[in-house]
C-alpha cells in the first residue's frame, strides 16, 4: 500500500529488536490512573495546538514518530515512559467476520509492538530542516503486514498502563473560508438597447434553482401541461436550462426494485417535459432512491415504534396486508423529486450591432438618461470576449463627472476588477471615486469588500478597526442589510485568523461569537452553512459546528457536501450509536452518494476516515448492509 513518505533520511544507530510484544502485557488505565499518573500526559496531548501536525508513518520498513514542533517531544514524553504501536489490519473487519483480535484485549485492536522508551530515543531525535518534522524510530513493521491494508494507533505508556490511545482519522480539514460575497453593480437589464425590463443586482455566478415536485401515487407520466404551471411560476422563460439534476424519491412500501423503476420513469418524464419548453439540449442526471430519510423523520415526530426497527423489518411490516394504508397519511408526502436546474439568462439583445448599443450609450449620457445608460453598459459588459468588444474599449468611454453617473463609474471599476482581479488597483480607483461621491454607499461597500478579500489572502491590513467602522457606516446608512451583514461576517472570519497570529485571545473570542450569533441573519445556502461550520470547527468548537449543520443534514434537498461534512464531524462520536436521528442522517448520505459514504470506512491514508470505525457494531451493521458490493471488491 502506498504510504506517506517524508523527505527525511534517517540514519539512527540504535538497534531495533524483534517488534512483536507480549500482547497482553500492557493494561488499560484505570480511573485512578487517569486522575493520577496519566493526567499530565493526557493534558499535554489535548493541549497540542491544531497547527502542530503529528503522527506515525512507515519509511523503509520502519515505523517512525513524526511531529512538526520538536518541543512537544520532551513535553509529552517527560510525562510517560514511552510509546507502543497497535497495528490493525483491514481484513479484521470483513463483513460477516468476528474481530477476534479485539475480543482478546481491551488495550489493542491488532498487533502490538514492543514499547520504545524515551530514555532510548531522546538523544536520537532528528529534525529535517526542509519539512520541519522531528522524527525518531519506534519499531520495524512486522513482515506479515507487507502488502496489507493496515492502520496504526499510538499508545502512550506509563508504568505498564496505556494512558492515552490515539487513533488517526482522515477527517476533512476544517480550514476557514470566506462566505460567498459579490461586489455591487447597479444594473438595469433590457430586452433591447432601449427597452427597460427590470432592475437587479448582478451576481457573479450562474443562476440556479432547487425545488421539489410532489408525485401522486401510481402516477409516473408527466406531460408538458403538468409541468407548465411550475415552469411559469419559476419565471424560467427568460432562462435557458442547460442542466437538470433530478433525485426522485419513492415512499418505502413495496419492493425496492419496483420503487426504483417507478422513480426512474417519473424522473425521465419530467426531463422530457422540461425539454419541450426549449430547443437547446439539456444535460440530465437522474438518481432514484426510497425516501427513508423523511419516513424516519416523520416516525420520530409521530413517536411511532416502527422507526426503531431495521430496514428489512420495517419493509416486512409495511408489506403486510393493510399496514401501508394505515401509514398513507405519512407515506403520501414522501413521493417527490428534488430538482436542481442550472440556468443561463437568455440575452435577446446579442443580435443588436455593437454600434447601435454604443450609440445608445453615448446618447443616453448626453441626455442624462441613467436607465438607458446602465442598460447599454451592461449589454456591452456581456459582449466582452465575444462580438468584437474588448475590455480596453471601456477605457476610452468617458463618463461625465456628474453624481447622476456615479453608478456607471462604480460598475466600470468593478467590471475591470472582475476581468483583471487586481484588488489594489480597484481599491485605488474606488477610493478616488468615493472622494467625488461620498454619499454613494455602494462605492464604500465595494472598497470594504475588496479590503476584506485582500486581508483574507494574507495581505496586511493596517487598521482593522477603521475597516469595521466603514462597514458599519455602510450598514447604518441604509445600504442592503444582508449584504453588509455578510460583509461583517467575513470581516470577523478573517479577524479571527489575524487574532491567532497576534495572540489576541479576547479579540478571537469576540469574532468567533459574532459569527456564531449572526450567521442566521443572512440567507445562507448550503455552501455558506458548511463554511460557517468549518470556521467554528477550525477554532475547536465542533459542537457549535454540529448545531449549525444538524437541521439541514436531516433534509433530502440538502447538498451532499453539507451532509458529509456533518458526518465528518460526528461519525467517530460514540454518543451517536443507535441514535435514530443520526441513523436518518446516515441514510441521507447513502441516498445522496452511496460510494462516498462507503469510502468513509476506508484507510485514512486512502481518503477514508478510518476502517477502524467498523469496530463499532452499530456502524458495521449499517456499512455491511449498504456497502457489501464494495466489500467484495
Amino acid at each position: 500500500m502506498n504510504r506517506i513518505i517524508s523527505s527525511i533520511l534517517l540514519v539512527l544507530g540504535f538497534l531495533i529488536i524483534n517488534p512483536i510484544f507480549a500482547q497482553n502485557k500492557l493494561r488499560k488505565a484505570t480511573k485512578n490512573d487517569l486522575d493520577g499518573k496519566c493526567k499530565a500526559c493526557v493534558d499535554i496531548i489535548k493541549s497540542i495546538p491544531i497547527d502542530v501536525k503529528w503522527g506515525v508513518a512507515v519509511e523503509n520498513g520502519v515505523i517512525i514518530f513524526k511531529i512538526t514542533n520538536p518541543t512537544y517531544i520532551s513535553k509529552i514524553f517527560s510525562t510517560v515512559d514511552g510509546i507502543a504501536i497497535d497495528i490493525v489490519s483491514r481484513d479484521q473487519y470483513t463483513c460477516g467476520k468476528i474481530n477476534k483480535e479485539a475480543l482478546l484485549n481491551n488495550v489493542r485492536r491488532g498487533t502490538l509492538t514492543e514499547p520504545v522508551f524515551y530514555s532510548s530515543f531522546k538523544d536520537k531525535v532528528e529534525i529535517n530542516e526542509k519539512t520541519g518534522f522531528a522524527t525518531f524510530k519506534v519499531a520495524k513493521l512486522p513482515p506479515e503486514f507487507n502488502n496489507k491494508d493496515y492502520e496504526m494507533n499510538l499508545l502512550f505508556v506509563k508504568d505498564g498502563s496505556v494512558c492515552y490511545n490515539n487513533s488517526f482519522y482522515g477527517l476533512e480539514a476544517a480550514q476557514w473560508e470566506l462566505l460567498k460575497m459579490n461586489l455591487y453593480m447597479d444594473t438595469i437589464w433590457q430586452i433591447t438597447a432601449v427597452e427597460e425590463k427590470t432592475k437587479e443586482v448582478v451576481e457573479d455566478y450562474q443562476k440556479g434553482f432547487k425545488f421539489v415536485i410532489p408525485f401522486e401515487k401510481n402516477k409516473f407520466d408527466y406531460k408538458p401541461e403538468d409541468i407548465k404551471p411550475l415552469y411559469d411560476s419559476l419565471r424560467l422563460t427568460d432562462y435557458q436550462i442547460f442542466n437538470i439534476d433530478i433525485h426522485a424519491y419513492s415512499s418505502i412500501e413495496g419492493t425496492t426494485e419496483n420503487n426504483i423503476k417507478l422513480q426512474n420513469r417519473r424522473a425521465e418524464s419530467i426531463v422530457n417535459a422540461m425539454q419541450s419548453f426549449q430547443n437547446e439540449n439539456i444535460t440530465t442526471t437522474v438518481r432514484s432512491s426510497e425516501n427513508w430519510v423523511e419516513f424516519l423523520n416523520d416516525c420520530e415526530e409521530e413517536e411511532l415504534p416502527i422507526a426503531k426497527m431495521s430496514k428489512s423489518e420495517i419493509k416486512e411490516q409495511l408489506n403486510k396486508k393493510g399496514q401501508s394504508k394505515k401509514l398513507e397519511y405519512i407515506l403520501k408526502n414522501h413521493r417527490k423529486a428534488v430538482v436542481t436546474l442550472d440556468l443561463q439568462k437568455r440575452v435577446s439583445h446579442l443580435e443588436v450591432a455593437n454600434e447601435t448599443i454604443l450609440t445608445t450609450y453615448t446618447k443616453s449620457l448626453k441626455d442624462k438618461d441613467i436607465r438607458k445608460a446602465l442598460g447599454a453598459q451592461q449589454q456591452l459588459f456581456e459582449r466582452v470576449g465575444a462580438y468584437g468588444v474588448t475590455a480596453a474599449d471601456f477605457a476610452n468611454m468617458d463618463i461625465p463627472d456628474d453624481s447622476l453617473f456615479s453608478a456607471l463609474k462604480n460598475n466600470q471599476l468593478v467590471f475591470h476588477y472582475q476581468q483583471k482581479q487586481d484588488a489594489e488597483a480597484a481599491i485605488a480607483g474606488l477610493e478616488e471615486l468615493y472622494k467625488q461621491y461620498p454619499s454613494d454607499l455602494s462605492i464604500l461597500y465595494n472598497i470594504c469588500a475588496l479590503k476584506v478579500v485582500k486581508w483574507a489572502n494574507g495581505e496586511n491590513l493596517e487598521k482593522p478597526r477603521t475597516l469595521k467602522k466603514e462597514i458599519l457606516k455602510v450598514q447604518k446608512g441604509g445600504f442592503d442589510y444582508k449584504k453588509t451583514q455578510r460583509l461583517l461576517l467575513n470581516f470577523h472570519i478573517v479577524r479571527a485568523s489575524h487574532s491567532i497570529q497576534t495572540g489576541n485571545q479576547e479579540e478571537l473570542e469576540r469574532s468567533i461569537n459574532f459569527v456564531k450569533g449572526k450567521y442566521r441573519r443572512i440567507d445562507c445556502d448550503d455552501e455558506d452553512m458548511v463554511r460557517v461550520g468549518k470556521f467554528l470547527a477550525n477554532y475547536n468548537y465542533p459542537h457549535w459546528a454540529e448545531d449549525v449543520l444538524y437541521r439541514k443534514a436531516k433534509k433530502i434537498e440538502t447538498d451532499e457536501d453539507l451532509i458529509f461534512y456533518y458526518l465528518n464531524l460526528t461519525i467517530t462520536n460514540p454518543e451517536n450509536d443507535n441514535n435514530e436521528r443520526y441513523k436518518t442522517i446516515m441514510f441521507n448520505a447513502i441516498n445522496q452518494d452511496p460510494e462516498r459514504f462507503c469510502k468513509m470506512f476506508s484507510n485514512h491514508e486512502d481518503g477514508g476516515v478510518t476502517f477502524q470505525m467498523l469496530s463499532n457494531t452499530y456502524l458495521k451493521k449499517i456499512y455491511c448492509e449498504h456497502c457489501s458490493e464494495q466489500e467484495k471488491e
